[in-house]
């Protein structure tokens, strides 16, 4: 039976929910995140623009990057930093997680700070809580730093595993594996003078003529094997502790790190073989020596990089290359090496006499500490909504789950998908279930989420490309990779698809399907399941995706598994064989595949909406709702807010649903609202007839 009710009794409902949504919808992506507070610096010759809404985050940047600058002309890279002040997170911090795929790096700190580089794009974008806003050290020697060096290669710079320090205009570089000696070498000589670039990376700019040479950081990180050696800084205590390692971060001297005044001219290369007994010999290096001894430091890169790389190594080889066998005290060796490279009767970019032989023939293989090459050899593609997503991925079994969820592959070429997911899992990742809290951040096409502190979701709206990663003990749990992983990263790549998606149940009959809205716990997902045992089509329980075919609606149900909270097993006791546990954080629920078989999704016309109320009532109530107050509903249930660019197809979708017959549905039992879903069908269907 429909009963009608006046608009006046909802007018309570209507005022608050004007206050608190007015058609709002919720920020998981944070796409309003405020940044007002802009520096502008020169940074190697690069315009950094950095924007946060924290004056600490601001301070960190201009003690590290130095004065502002006016700089207009060559590349550009913008820090786009936001603190969000609802959550919080305090130290010990864990050991940073960095990690990458294609042109996308993820920068993990806890489960609640990280950032996103785009390389495609020399942006990033970060979510951090106030308590890391606030740490200096963190930032100044770990987060700014990464950020630079992630993206210097792309922008030209070649970061070098080097210590550097500078002279009159003149830079030396020390280059030499963990243990040589770089840094507390460069600390030495910074003490008797020199001006301290680095004590690990150095960047190198090359214009075709000139090179010149940078520090990433103007701090010395100092172990504490070394620190007896300077005792000044004995009694200071650890900076940072991850594991087994501690280390001083210390201002060595005279700091001319990323000065846009004081370019040094990179004149020697100093390879550290450090000895167990005092002494000092330098021995000239050849050229292809030189060179591959450097390339040696480098990190996996793209072919375009490689080869402007291998042009700055080469340039930088025909400098004094010197193999400096020595041992001792890092002050007496400073002092003969000041000595050695200050020498006035020294011809500077002498290239050495002495010729070391070298097997040409070698290849230096470069490490991938990011993984951003991990081969994915595991290629298939998958329909989706009328969609191809091409997926490839470096473990078999994600593919064997996808078959299973996605059923067969479409008749398709490779060559023409409306997105790129590439998925890569990490063998040596402990995360397993319960699968963690997500958070996420976005920037102009752009949007990642942390699952946890070490895997995470990137998608690019404009390269059509998504890449994730996920721990091996997460990619195992099948239940949740479909229940939460898939879906995630299907609702990201949503807008560049051309579907909205909005949080609805779905049952459908020849080709017409119903709405079905409600807030968690008001019996969307029982209802949807008990419709099928009246002869309607059980499409989603969670999520609907709106499109337009034309000028005609038309909405898919999700294909993922229907949600049962596990009270639910007492009502539907087949869960309990048919049915697989999903656990994220502290809350599980029942996954259930909507159908024995893999699903061939097909649209229905939407036809109409109803709003599910739990009620106390023994009788089901119909009422009727006016155009307004559906517009007003339907705005809250919009998932979050998408790029501002898809704004006017989510008005028109919303525009179609308010035409529609709406109804607000009280009921106390899921299958008495089951069955008034099969009426509102029959009077659809016989309104019809009559038209």
């Amino acid at each position: 039976m429909i009963e009608r009710d006046d608009l006046t009794s909802h007018q309570h409902w209507l005022n608050a929910r004007d206050r608190t949504c007015s058609m709002a919808r919720p920020d998981f992506l944070r796409q309003d995140a405020h940044t007002h507070l802009t520096k502008t610096f020169n940074v190697a010759g690069i315009r950094l623009s950095v924007a946060t809404n924290s004056n600490s985050i601001l301070g960190f940047a201009r003690e590290l990057l130095g004065a502002e600058s006016d700089l207009t002309r060559g590349p550009s890279v913008n820090f786009r930093l936001w603190v969000d002040p609802s959550v919080d997170s305090g130290p010990p911090w864990p050991m940073p997680l960095f990690r990458g795929l294609s042109h996308l790096v993820f920068g993990g700190l806890d489960h609640l700070n990280s950032f996103l580089i785009n390389l495609r794009t020399s942006a990033v974008h970060g979510r951090f809580s106030p308590t890391l806003a606030a740490d200096d050290v963190m930032w100044k020697t770990v987060i700014l730093p990464v950020m630079f060096s992630a993206l210097a290669p792309s922008l030209g710079l070649t970061v070098l595993h080097c210590a550097g320090v500078a002279h009159e205009g003149r830079a030396f570089l020390l280059a030499g594996p963990s243990g040589s000696g770089k840094t507390t070498l460069a600390i030495a000589l910074a003490q008797i003078g020199f001006h301290f670039l680095s004590d690990d990376r150095t960047l190198i700019s090359h214009n075709g003529t000139n090179l010149a040479a940078y520090g990433i950081l103007p701090y010395a990180k100092l172990r504490r094997e070394g620190r007896h050696f300077f005792p000044d800084v004995r009694d200071i205590a650890p900076a940072c502790q991850w594991g087994h390692e501690e280390a001083t971060y210390i201002l060595p001297g005279p700091v001319s790190n990323f000065s846009a005044d004081l370019r040094p001219e990179p004149a020697d290369i100093v390879f550290l073989e450090r000895q167990s007994s005092p002494q000092f010999l330098a021995t000239a290096v050849s050229p292809p020596v030189a060179a591959q001894r450097l390339e040696h430091g480098l990190l996996q890169e793209t072919s375009d990089v490689i080869n402007h790389q291998r042009q700055v190594l080469t340039a930088l080889s025909t400098r004094n290359c010197w193999a400096l066998q020595y041992g001792g005290s890092p002050h007496d060796v400073a002092q003969e090496l000041k000595s050695f490279l200050l020498a006035p009767n020294r011809r500077p970019f002498n290239p050495p006499s002495v010729q070391t032989p070298v097997n040409q023939t070698v290849t230096v293989a470069r490490p991938d500490p990011l993984r951003r090459f991990t081969p994915t050899p595991f290629v298939e593609c998958f329909g989706a909504m009328d969609r191809t997503l091409r997926i490839a991925t470096n473990n078999p079994a994600i593919l064997e789950c996808l078959r299973r969820l996605f059923g067969p592959a479409p008749e398709t070429s490779l060559s023409s998908p409306q997105f790129d997911w590439r998925i890569i899992t990490g063998p040596d990742d402990v995360s397993k279930p319960p699968w963690p809290r997500m958070t996420a951040f976005s920037g102009p096409a752009l949007r990642f989420i942390n699952v946890g502190q070490r895997s995470f979701i990137a998608v690019d709206l404009e390269a059509r490309e998504a890449v994730a990663l996920l721990g091996g003990g997460l990619a195992e749990d099948e239940p949740g990779l479909v229940s939460i992983f898939i879906p995630a990263l299907f609702y990201l790549c949503a807008p560049a698809l051309g579907l909205l998606p909005i949080t609805s149940a779905c049952v459908a009959k020849a080709g017409q399907g119903l709405l079905i809205f409600g807030e968690s716990g008001s019996g969307k997902t029982t209802s949807s399941y008990f419709a099928q045992g009246e002869g309607l089509e059980f499409q989603s329980d969670q999520s609907v995706f709106l499109e337009f075919q034309g000028s005609k609606l038309q909405a898919w149900g999700d294909f993922w598994p229907a949600a049962f909270r596990a009270a639910s097993a007492q009502l539907f006791p087949e869960l309990l064989s048919r049915a697989r546990v999903v656990n994220q954080g502290d809350n599980s629920f029942l996954a259930l595949a909507k159908s024995d078989h893999p699903v061939t999704m097909h649209a229905v016309k939407p036809t109409a909406c109803i709003f599910l109320e739990r009620g106390i009532a023994t009788s089901p109530r119909l009422v009727p709702l006016p155009k307004l107050e559906l517009g007003q509903r339907l705005g809250s249930f919009i998932p979050y807010k998408e790029e501002q660019w898809f704004e006017s197809e989510r008005q028109r979708a919303l525009r179609a649903l308010q035409e529609l017959p709406a109804f607000r549905l009280t009921c106390k039992e899921s299958s008495s609202a089951a069955r008034i879903y099969r009426s509102v069908f029959e009077m659809h269907q016989l309104l019809e007839r009559q038209t």
